[in-house]
């Protein structure tokens, strides 16, 4: 990917203590190598994925717990053990012109196209790029790797009242709306190593977790330590739950309909938060249309100047009236103010990319993770590139027969004249034609 990780420097660190959301002192870490704040409209990011802090390099503070983290455990074993933490990354187009929305198309996860209608609704011609910083041949640059170190909930928090709440918007399911289901099932996810009533058949205490899993996705898992990194051998969710309800209700298949329940929302999950490993604009924005039709794709109502969420007056876009009251929200920001928020190190990345969990991201010159969307090529891109490979095979088949001849030259020339007339199967050929002519030619 054409992208470069700019150094932890030029990665300005905030002027405040991580988790305290206080805004007063708010000083973006999202900057150039000279510390200007790069246009809204012109950030991107997408989700990486999570995973578990590491246990062998875990070190303490002085009370051996971090007295800003409202979710984590407090005990003895203070540092990042076990800790779940979110990946994400940010980027930039440097050829941004200042056209909002309308100056980019999206990709379309379930349709595999990219949606250019936000080019075109005001009617006018100008630049409209794709917006694809998941690819790995994009003109989008890599401003940083961020990670945010107190789990999932209150990053998943931010993303759904704000962005995902347009992102998702009407998505056309036949049961309940997207939004409220995601709010409903972050609030029942385990925000920290939870012991169980419950032990195996050896007696061993047990605990649940979220657990990090390739392409970016998660799931419950029960553990058979207190910082959940390990995980049993013996249960698995299922198996738990069925356990449960057999031994206090004596209905296993009540048991059964629980945990089936669970792999649905732990599926659904994953497949609604596959939109946000594709690149998303920073600043919020809705495709769908005004009218509440999730099918239509016109008719959609165009922000006035002054309409937005405080940061000065913008182009015409896309509104996304969030379920916090915001319009057009920056979620990169939320992410940096409301959110324990540090830059990912590559130790971070090696850590991560060692679980495979996370999508594959080049940072500080290395490529981590692995997997991603990878959208199709475009109509003229595709033919250019059939196009260069039929040339490079015509030139190669070119400089083969030019190299063969040459080397049967050189054979022919170094052979004995008697031999020469052996292994010439060309002379061969001749001298036979000349037969068959003379034989045609007899006449009774």
């Amino acid at each position: 990917m054409d992208s470069e990780l700019l150094e932890a420097p030029r990665l300005r660190p905030r002027h405040r203590s991580l988790g305290s959301h206080d805004e007063s002192d708010y000083a973006s870490i999202l900057v150039d190598k000279h510390g200007n704040e790069y246009d809204p409209y012109s950030l991107a990011w997408r989700y990486l994925g999570l995973y578990i802090g590491d246990c062998d390099a875990a070190g303490d503070d002085d009370n051996g717990s971090r007295d800003h983290g409202r979710r984590l455990p407090s005990d003895d074993e203070g540092g990042e053990c076990g800790e779940r933490k979110v990946l994400w990354a940010a980027y930039v187009d440097r050829r941004y012109r200042g056209n909002a929305i309308e100056e980019y198309s999206f990709y379309d996860i379930g349709t595999k196209e990219w949606d250019d209608s936000a080019c075109r609704a005001s009617g006018k011609r100008h630049r409209c790029a794709r917006m694809d910083c998941h690819e790995r041949n994009t003109h989008w640059k890599l401003v940083g790797v961020l990670k945010e170190t107190e789990g999932m909930y209150d990053f998943t928090e931010q993303l759904f009242k704000h962005e995902g709440y347009c992102v998702w918007g009407d998505d056309g399911d036949d049961e309940e709306d997207t939004y409220e289901t995601m709010e409903t099932w972050m609030e029942k996810w385990p925000t920290s190593c939870t012991q169980l009533q419950a032990q195996d058949v050896y007696g061993n205490t047990l605990y649940i977790h979220v657990h990090p899993l390739p392409e970016g996705n998660m799931t419950l898992a029960i553990y058979d330590d207190h910082k959940c990194t390990s995980v049993s051998p013996y249960v698995d969710l299922t198996t738990y739950i069925e356990t449960v309800y057999y031994n206090y209700y004596y209905s296993y298949d009540k048991g059964s309909h629980v945990a089936a329940a669970y792999q649905t929302a732990i599926a659904l999950w994953n497949e609604k938060m596959a939109v946000f490993k594709t690149c998303q604009p920073c600043r919020a924005y809705n495709l769908f249309s005004e009218n509440g039709d999730s099918n239509s794709r016109d008719h959609r109502r165009l922000g006035s100047g002054d309409d937005n969420d405080g940061d000065g007056e913008e182009q015409e876009r896309y509104n996304c009236y969030d379920d916090a009251g915001y319009t057009n929200v920056n979620q990169c920001y939320k992410f940096e103010t409301k959110t324990s928020l540090e830059v990912a190190e590559p130790d971070d990345l090696r850590l991560a990319s060692s679980q495979g969990s996370i999508l594959r991201i080049k940072a500080y010159g290395k490529t981590y993770g692995k997997g991603g969307y990878s959208s199709p090529m475009s109509a003229g891109r595709l033919a250019a590139n059939v196009t260069l490979g039929v040339l490079a095979a015509a030139c190669f088949a070119a400089v083969a027969i030019l190299f063969q001849r040459r080397l049967e030259g050189k054979k022919w020339k170094s052979l004995p004249d008697a031999l020469r007339e052996t292994f010439n199967t060309d002379a061969d050929d001749a001298e036979m034609g000349k037969e068959n002519a003379d034989d045609m030619s007899c006449s009774t």
